[in-house]
């Protein structure tokens, strides 16, 4: 499943990087020099500070955020036939849509259909082609090519499908959709979850604005500590407790028990087939451990037990050669990622107070929301959408 922080993060430009300013309008005609001799500065002025980027151009990159048969029923199987003579495409184009909310920072999957009804109005017709192009659905967050044939931009049709998504907004909007969705809900971080007793730790000993538990590896990417230096500075300035780093570096025996007590725990994955091919990306890994620990499981501990986490460290060794399946346990020994306890203001920070100097610093974060804590995947921002990696998204 793509990552939904991608379309939350797009940028304009990032879909329509070709557009160049033009004129827009002609600078000198005989109605505007023959009455007012200050006319022609004025327009070429004018024309330099307000540029019409996209005189000329007809054809954009848009992102689908729904689809409808053409008799106005929701898509919602993005696998299925469709009998008519086209599908309509609602889609948000970044660059002509400046002035709307991106539906994709929604709180919920609620929220994101009211932003798309009530701030997306235009739908656009897929043509007809050879190829049946408008009997394929192209699912959410698919890049399209809409063609305008008006000068307002206003009716468009997809000419073209450039990529296909594969975003499953019930789970990209669930309750483990990331600290967006805790922090806008207004509920699932309440006081009970907080906690911020000073841990009396920092193995970080060059970033004194966070602390960390006791015997957190600091071995991390150097995107990681200007993360941690950005958040623990913020945190700093507006009065809230220390950023506390609760996990950093693993080995391959640590990640994998860590996995295992997280999947046996009765509050987290409660022994669910589900609970590993939901927080991993590499679902061949997800249940393949997810076996391993069904059949070595001992009721009377609730645990796995050591031998079962045993083997499945061995398999995590043979399959990613000591390197990779885990953001936290990455080749040459640095994490990508570091969990945080759930503090005082983690979440507004993490959503709202760091994005700017996030930005400056040429960094992007992944959040992701478990039982007590935010997991966050720390990496080299990137000017485009790329593939999924066989690095894993989970804890």
């Amino acid at each position: 499943m793509a990552d939904i922080s991608r379309y939350r993060n797009l940028m304009p430009g990032a879909l329509n990087p070709n557009l160049t300013p033009r004129s827009g309008t002609p600078i000198a005609r005989p109605d505007n020099i023959t009455d007012d001799s200050m006319a022609v500065y004025r327009r070429t002025f004018r024309n330099i500070v307000s540029p019409n980027i996209f005189e000329g151009v007809n054809t954009f990159r848009g992102i689908v955020l729904q689809v409808f048969t053409p008799d106005g029923n929701v898509v919602d199987n993005i696998s299925q036939e469709n009998s008519g003579d086209s599908l309509v495409y609602r889609c948000m184009i970044p660059e002509l849509d400046l002035d709307k909310p991106n539906p994709f920072a929604a709180s919920s999957k609620e929220e994101y259909i009211n932003i798309c009804n009530f701030c997306y109005p235009a739908s656009y017709a897929a043509m007809m082609s050879n190829n049946a192009l408008g009997m394929a659905v192209a699912p959410i967050g698919s890049i399209v090519h809409i063609r305008f044939d008006d000068p307002s931009k206003t009716f468009g049709v997809v000419t073209g499908i450039e990529a296909l998504g594969q975003l499953d907004i019930e789970t990209c909007f669930g309750p483990n959709a990331g600290a967006r969705e805790a922090h806008n809900s207004g509920g699932p971080i309440g006081p009970s979850l907080i906690n911020d007793a000073e841990t009396g730790s920092n193995s970080f000993t060059d970033i004194p604005t966070i602390q960390t538990k006791s015997g957190v590896d600091p071995n991390v990417t150097a995107e990681v500590k200007s993360f941690l230096q950005i958040i623990g500075n913020i945190a700093s300035n507006n009065g809230y407790p220390k950023p506390t780093v609760t996990s950093g570096y693993r080995s391959p025996e640590s990640q994998v028990n860590t996995m295992a007590g997280n999947w046996a725990s009765p509050n987290v994955g409660n022994q669910s087939t589900s609970y590993l091919s939901g927080l991993y990306s590499d679902k061949e890994m997800a249940a393949e451990l997810n076996t391993i620990f069904q059949n070595n499981y001992d009721p009377a501990t609730q645990k796995v037990t050591s031998a079962g986490v045993a083997e499945a460290t061995q398999y995590w060794k043979n399959k990613y050669a000591g390197g990779g399946g885990s953001s936290h346990v990455v080749v040459d020994g640095e994490s990508k990622a570091v969990d945080l306890r759930f503090t005082t203001g983690i979440d507004e920070i993490l959503n709202n107070l760091a994005l700017p100097d996030l930005t400056a610093a040429g960094i992007e974060i992944s959040v992701l929301r478990e039982s007590d804590h935010f997991h966050v995947k720390v990496t080299q921002a990137s000017s485009s959408t790329t593939s999924e990696s066989t690095e894993t998204q989970g804890e």
